[in-house]
This record gives C-alpha cells, sequence and structure tokens, in this order.
C-alpha cells in the first residue's frame, strides 16, 4: 500500500500508522541537532554586527552610546526559530524547563517516534526546517564542520554525562562541546565513532558521509553507482524501501573496486 509524505508529498511505501517518510525525517532530526551550534554562531553574528559607528564619524569609530541595532537580519530569524521551536515543544509535551531554542530541540527529538504517526507531522517538518533554513542564510558558518557524537563529559558536581554535541572543523586538532565547552581530540573522537558505528545499519548517503568525515574518499555517486550495478549489496531496508548499509559493507566495497582498477591499469601498462 503506498501512501503519500504529508511533507515531501511524495508517494512512498509507508507502513500503516506512519505519516513522514524516512528521508524527510532525517532531514528533520538532522536540522534539531544542528541546533545547538547554529545558535552560538548566530550569537557571534549578532555581537559582530552589534559594532555601531557614531553618525557623522569618520574612520569607523565605535561608540557606546544608544542606537538601534542593525543586526535584524540574524536577530528575526532567530527569534522566529526559537519561537516555532516552543510551540511544537509544548505541543509534543507540557514540560516547561528552559526557555531557549537549544532545549526545545531536544525535547522534540525525544519525540521523533511520535512525529512519525502524527498527522501534523508534515507542518511540523515544515515549519522547523524553514525557520531553520532562514538562520542557515544569515550565519558565516565555519567550512567542513564534522559532527562527533554526544559529549558525555561527566559533571564533577552532578555525576551526570553532558548531552550536548561534539563538533570540529576538518584537519583541525581539536573539537569542542556545543553545551559544556569542553575541548576533545578530534582524531581520538573521530576514531572512536567510526569504530562504534562500523557495523551500524543507515542509509547510504549517511554512511558515505561518515567515512569522509573519517578520512576515506569516497563519493555518494560511486557508491549508489556500486549499488545500481550489485557490487554493493545488502540485506537491509526500512520500512518503507530505503537500502540500509554499513560503513565496512562501503568501505570493502571501495577497497575492492580500487584494487582491481590498480590491478587492470597495471595490465595495460605492461601490455604497453
Amino acid at each position: 500500500m503506498t501512501t503519500e509524505c504529508t511533507y515531501c508529498r511524495n508517494t512512498r511505501n509507508l507502513p500503516p500508522g506512519i505519516t513522514i517518510c524516512h528521508t524527510c525525517l532525517e532531514r528533520l532530526e538532522t536540522a534539531l541537532r544542528d541546533i545547538p551550534g547554529l545558535s552560538r554562531e548566530l550569537l557571534t553574528t549578532l555581537a559582530r554586527e552589534d559594532v555601531l559607528t557614531r553618525p557623522g564619524q569618520e574612520g569607523g569609530a565605535t561608540h557606546a552610546g544608544p542606537a538601534e541595532p542593525v543586526n535584524g537580519a540574524a536577530r528575526d530569524p532567530g527569534e522566529d526559530l526559537t519561537a516555532v521551536l516552543r510551540a511544537w515543544a509544548d505541543t509534543l509535551e507540557q514540560d516547561h524547563g528552559t526557555s531557549n531554542a537549544v532545549s526545545y530541540s531536544r525535547r522534540i527529538l525525544g519525540h521523533l517516534n511520535n512525529i512519525r504517526s502524527r498527522t501534523d507531522s508534515g507542518q511540523l517538518t515544515d515549519e522547523i526546517l524553514d525557520a531553520y533554513q532562514r538562520c542557515r542564510m544569515v550565519v558565516d558558518l565555519p567550512p567542513d564542520r564534522v559532527l562527533l557524537g554526544t559529549c558525555r563529559t561527566i559533571d564533577q558536581e552532578t555525576g551526570e554525562e553532558c548531552p550536548g554535541d561534539v563538533r570540529g572543523i576538518k584537519d583541525r586538532p581539536e573539537a569542542r562541546c556545543d553545551t559544556c565547552g569542553t575541548t576533545h581530540h578530534q582524531a581520538e573522537r573521530m576514531q572512536a565513532a567510526v569504530s562504534s558505528a562500523w557495523e551500524q545499519a543507515a542509509p547510504l548517503a549517511i554512511i558515505v558521509k561518515a567515512l569522509t568525515s573519517a578520512g576515506f574518499k569516497i563519493s555518494l555517486s560511486s557508491a549508489k553507482r556500486w549499488a545500481r550495478r550489485g557490487d554493493l549489496r545488502t540485506l537491509w531496508a526500512t520500512p518503507d524501501g530505503t537500502s540500509l548499509y554499513t560503513m565496512a559493507q562501503v568501505y570493502d566495497t571501495m577497497t575492492t573496486k580500487r584494487a582491481n582498477h590498480g590491478g587492470t591499469r597495471h595490465k595495460k601498462e605492461r601490455a604497453a
């Protein structure tokens, strides 16, 4: 039985009671997990734009006197995002905790399984992704950002693990938690993340992204070509028919293809 996804409006083989496809739910989850880092970047943009120039003064000197803020482009999308997240967080649960975008996004993340079957899941996804994308447009995002898993640093006072995400920039030695600020060695976090997820099944795009972040040179187009030709095979799939792979499967196929390509090249060189 085919069903229309309430967000992308494409016809999918959704299980009974499911209203949003796996791909769209994954887009929503990615945006929600990115909001802590995006919130910090919005604050950085606001701080930079809040440097005001005295009217009529030359040389760009600043002053601390009262003036209208000039950063409405950054502030308004940030406020809109917070308002949208708050509305949906309160719709999903009546927990009036910390009032900020980060806490709202984490509350919504805890309800992803519930969202999959809500009749308003398309509206929820549309409003959150729209507000999120407008925020992304007004901040200067660092290049080659990588997500390195949950921080889990133990708070010495409470004994609790930090739930924040560790983020870094490719080719830099250190990464930082977006919640507690703890600094981590990026290479160690990357190795641990890859090792723990090596046999975990996920859609091909996610697997390729994880391998690329770990330093393996592989493109999604190549992986899709291997799958089409039957070089990359899997027995796993989501209820809506999306094939699932592991990093181990894709890595093994990649090394086999490259070894065969190298052998073919050497034969041609000897024949010449």
